[in-house]
């Protein structure tokens, strides 16, 4: 089965490569019509640690079946502008359903890459299924704990297999080019990971919509939070550069970001908002400060009339003597004018004082 699984491998290190695959798939780095697909994000160091310096070292797509071949893009060899445009394609695509891990975090790095305005369709975080399906109180799921609860018995191999040989690399295996067959293989076992969780969880759109919704504003949150965590940064600096300059050295700063609004393309109806709504305001450490500037209000500017929406992890109530493991996960409130900026607080990272 080894060898079955490395002949069933595109291991794209050269531009070059990567435009004949995305021009022979639809613009999109794959190698395979399967309708779930995992995407692995391989990052260089197991945790996130410094943001700005956590970085992807590369990206493993494919399906989990013996005859599905595998496509592994070694991120430092390659185009930025085409991982970006093949990356955002499959991202897009409303006809494949993609499983990967932590999606926040691969969120950031992509946007610190240079991917901006993702229609994010049809994903889903594991993480997010372990906290709706086994524990509501999990932010973080680890795999091990995601592959015993929601993978059966091949996922916890998969998974330990994996686990295995990551901790015996050393950080200087990311830096050597190419990638080795070994790191190739873990690679494309932990892709197989994702879509094997899926396949036995079952956590289609119809089942559990809230998932895949919950999926979507984890991605736009994490991309919200790095803006305003940037931005933050950048007024300070401007602030202390303003603090002890001189009137005869004056340094022009660059004009910090405008505030976290993510600009949303229709998708679907159950992935995102409506379409009338052009700008949305995700609200995430700084709620404060945004209660203070709009006189006590959380809506933006002075609107009459506003539509409040609670958004809870299930879609029903549950019924008397049902286990109640509801819980609320999002409120939005916009105005009745399209031109109305919406406001999103996401409750996981707010102060509930």
């Amino acid at each position: 089965m080894a060898s079955k699984k490395q002949s069933l491998l595109q291991h794209i290190a050269s531009t070059t490569k990567l435009q004949e695959l995305l021009a022979e798939h639809g613009n999109k780095p794959v190698a395979t019509k399967a309708k779930v697909i995992g995407i692995h994000f391989q990052f260089a160091h197991h945790e996130a640690g410094n943001t700005d310096n956590d970085r992807v070292v590369a990206i493993a797509i494919g399906n989990d079946a013996l005859t599905s071949t595998a496509v592994v893009l070694e991120v430092a060899s390659l185009s930025a502008k085409e991982v970006i445009a093949g990356l955002k394609e499959q991202l897009e695509d409303p006809d494949t359903i993609k499983v990967t891990f932590d999606v926040g975090r691969a969120a950031k790095w992509l946007h610190r890459y240079g991917m901006t305005g993702v229609a994010l369709t049809n994903c889903l975080d594991l993480q997010l299924v372990y906290r709706r399906l086994v524990n509501k109180k999990a932010s973080k799921a680890s795999l091990t704990d995601i592959a015993s609860q929601l993978g059966g018995r091949t996922a916890v191999a998969l998974e330990q297999e994996v686990a295995t040989f990551s901790a015996s690399l050393k950080p200087e295996a990311w830096t050597k080019s190419p990638l080795t067959t070994q790191i190739l293989r873990n690679l494309v076992t932990s892709m197989q990971l994702y879509v094997r969780c899926y396949a036995v969880c079952g956590v289609e759109i119809s089942k559990l919509p809230d998932v895949y919704t919950a999926t979507y504003n984890k991605w736009c949150c994490a991309v919200a939070m790095l803006d305003d965590q940037r931005s933050s940064s950048s007024s300070s600096t401007s602030a202390a550069a303003q603090a002890s300059g001189t009137r005869s050295q004056t340094k022009t700063l660059p004009s910090p970001p405008s505030p976290a609004n993510v600009n949303v393309a229709p998708t679907s109806a159950q992935l995102t908002p409506p379409s009338s709504v052009l700008n949305i305001k995700y609200v995430l450490s700084t709620l404060k400060l945004l209660v203070l500037s709009n006189k006590k209000s959380l809506v933006q500017g002075s609107v009459p009339v506003v539509g409040v929406h609670f958004q809870f992890t299930r879609e029903k109530s549950p019924y008397p003597g049902e286990n109640d493991d509801d819980q609320l996960v999002a409120i939005s409130i916009v105005g009745a004018n399209p031109l109305d900026t919406a406001v999103v607080l996401q409750i996981d990272y707010l102060n509930p004082a």
